[in-house]
């Protein structure tokens, strides 16, 4: 007998699938109770663990030597700038972020006077939202500073915004008068601190000086060493003891010496190890007559630089006189944008400099100043005139076109006894740079003429990006 076949119906299917799925839940239910106590034991047991990590740590921290407070001091001092910034910018730096980490940490910085004997303010602009609050918080973050440095000597940078702009212009307009009372109020309260200051660096209006500085005398300064500051109402220089290193920045005047200008009587010109003349911002029309003076006051200087811009205006007053300044213990310097009325060779023409270790000539992205025949002339003139051992030479500028390799290697070739180090650079924005094939391949002769008197010749050819100098 054949047994027929019965297809199973859509009820048959449907009741299969839920029974299906009523016994899945049920499994799914099971396994997250047992989910859940699985989690509720593994909290139970990380709540436990880290209980007993946290004593171990404490008892591990009982028993072990802490850090050393000079440890600490030495870590601080590495995170702090040389100068660190007080401004209206709101950014908390250290070491003043080092007061926000820790009571511990607040405590060793407040206790290391070291980390608060330098600042550089920078006085808002009166534009500033807020400015009479900001101006007020400013000078607060000043006593903080100068009251957690004790007795220790000041290092003190003051900078405005005003500094470039009236650099041309000698009048005051009426919209600058709150900027330059906010910078007066700046300077009068660290002149309250002068005997301590030992590095001073003021790129401020000219015009902030008499009123801020008019009573101080060099007694009140007689611990500082450098500063750079205007050439005009800092009268107080002129017999600081111990100053060795200062820069002079001219503001814009018909000539180098305005009737305020620093004196050259002062003892401080015989004292001076580092001197810096900078009238190149200020478009001067000047003549080296007037630049003699300081050099001749200046017989202990180790390093020079005069900075004397694009001068394109006839040199003023009677030429100087034909004698040669000997500056005998001068060892670096450097003379930036010198070449505009012939301005380079009136000055190497009357120095010399028997020890001279390190020369350099720069020219300034707005300078039009190419290296040519007669500027190696005066160079070669000079340094044979000096007789010195000169271990290094510098060139920031391009080849003028008619400058031949030839006459480039010659002048090397002359002074290539005690030279070391050669460095040329040229701007990335000249089309035409100081080193090219000619002079490369000439090079490459005189180092095969030369042998083992070039093993300490050192080359260096690079590219000047403007603003970077």
């Amino acid at each position: 007998m054949v047994q027929q076949r019965v297809e199973p119906t859509e009820h048959d299917n449907e009741y299969k699938i839920r029974q299906f799925c009523l016994e899945a839940v049920q499994d799914i239910e099971r396994m997250n109770a047992q989910i859940r106590r699985l989690q509720s034991t593994l909290d139970s047991i990380t709540q436990k663990r880290d209980t007993l990590q946290r004593q171990v740590s404490a008892y591990r921290r009982s028993i072990a030597p802490p850090i050393p407070v000079e440890i600490l001091q030495h870590i601080f001092r590495s995170c702090v700038e040389l100068f660190p910034v007080i401004s209206s910018s709101g950014c908390v730096e250290a070491p003043v972020l080092l007061t926000h980490v820790c009571s511990q940490w607040c405590s060793i910085a407040l206790d290391t006077p070291d980390l608060w004997s330098a600042m550089h303010i920078v006085v808002p602009n009166h534009n500033v939202f807020r400015f009479a609050s900001k101006r007020r918080r400013i000078l607060e973050t000043m006593g903080a500073f100068i009251k957690r440095s004790r007795d220790l000597p000041l290092h003190i940078s003051v900078y405005s915004g005003l500094f470039y702009k009236h650099i041309f212009e000698t009048e005051l307009i009426h919209e600058d008068r709150e900027d330059i009372d906010a910078i007066v109020e700046v300077l009068e309260t660290l002149v309250i601190y002068s005997r301590r200051w030992k590095y001073l660096k003021l790129l401020i209006p000219f015009h902030c000086y008499n009123r801020a500085t008019s009573r101080l005398k060099s007694e009140h300064v007689p611990q500082l060493e450098t500063a750079m500051v205007a050439g005009r109402g800092v009268d107080f220089l002129l017999n600081a003891p111990r100053l060795r290193q200062l820069a002079l920045q001219y503001p814009t005047h018909p000539y180098f010496f305005a009737p305020d200008s620093l004196s050259l009587d002062g003892e401080m010109w015989g004292r001076l190890h580092t001197l810096k003349l900078n009238v190149s911002l200020a478009n001067l029309a000047i003549g080296t007559h007037e630049m003699f003076p300081i050099l001749e006051g200046c017989p202990n200087l180790r390093e020079c630089m005069l900075d004397l811009g694009f001068l394109n205006r006839p040199i003023l007053g009677r030429a100087p006189a034909q004698r040669i300044l000997v500056l005998p213990h001068l060892k670096e310097l450097h003379l930036i944008d010198a070449r505009a009325n012939n301005i380079l060779g009136t000055i190497l023409s009357q120095l010399s400099a028997p020890t001279l270790e390190s020369f350099s000539l720069f020219n300034t992205p707005i300078s039009h100043f190419r290296m040519d025949g007669e500027t190696l002339t005066h160079v070669n003139e000079f340094l044979e005139r000096s007789s010195c051992s000169l271990l290094k030479l510098l060139l920031v500028m391009c080849q003028s076109p008619d400058l031949k390799s030839n006459e480039f290697v010659q002048f090397l070739r002359g002074i290539h006894g005690t030279l070391q180090n050669l460095i040329m650079e040229s701007r990335a924005d000249e089309d035409t740079y100081f080193m090219n094939d000619d002079i490369l391949r000439a090079l490459t002769r005189w180092r095969q003429h030369l042998g083992e008197n070039f093993t300490r010749f050192r080359l260096c050819s690079c590219v000047y990006w403007s603003g970077c100098l």
